[in-house]
């Protein structure tokens, strides 16, 4: 004897497949909605406002040269700058950060990244006397750390930073 189903047994049906499928739409709206954040070509956004995302502050007065690359994907992002600026100004950008050695530097100093050649990173292994310096523009876990060198000589700070 085959039992048929009755009303309420095709209601919960079609409440459980409402309940499965619900979740599924709405992870790909959220990711359509936001699939411009989720990849950006940093050169393809005003610098000061790259400057003032990863560092916290607006582009500090004196700066004469900003250079900006890099890409966000996913929730992780790698930036790199070159900010040439008086001295002044520059040891206002490199603050309390801690002082690195050259070896603790060592590994930043040559990178391949087309983006770090965009900036004038290869200008960093031609720096006669160069200052290391630890970045750390993050709160709670999240924002922005990486690494300085900076040309006191010349006027020039290197920056390269990952998002956390």
């Amino acid at each position: 004897m085959k039992r048929e189903r009755s009303v309420w047994d095709k209601i919960g049906v079609c409440v459980g497949l409402i309940i499965l499928i619900t979740p599924i739409v709405a992870a790909v709206v959220v990711l359509y909605a936001f699939r411009g954040a989720v990849t950006r070509d940093y050169s393809t956004v005003p610098k000061p406002q790259i400057f003032q995302w990863v560092w916290r502050r607006p582009v500090p007065a004196g700066v004469t040269n900003l250079r900006v690359a890099g890409h966000q994907g996913g929730l992780s992002g790698d930036v790199w700058m070159r900010v040439a600026a008086p001295r002044a100004t520059l040891r206002g950008l490199v603050g309390k950060n801690d002082r690195w050695t050259a070896s603790d530097f060592a590994s930043w100093t040559a990178p391949a990244h087309p983006d770090a050649w965009k900036v004038g990173w290869d200008e960093v292994a031609r720096i006669h006397r160069p200052a290391y310096y630890e970045f750390d523009a993050s709160t709670g876990g999240a924002g922005w750390c990486g690494a300085m060198v900076v040309d006191w000589e010349r006027g020039v700070l290197y920056l390269r930073a990952g998002l956390l």
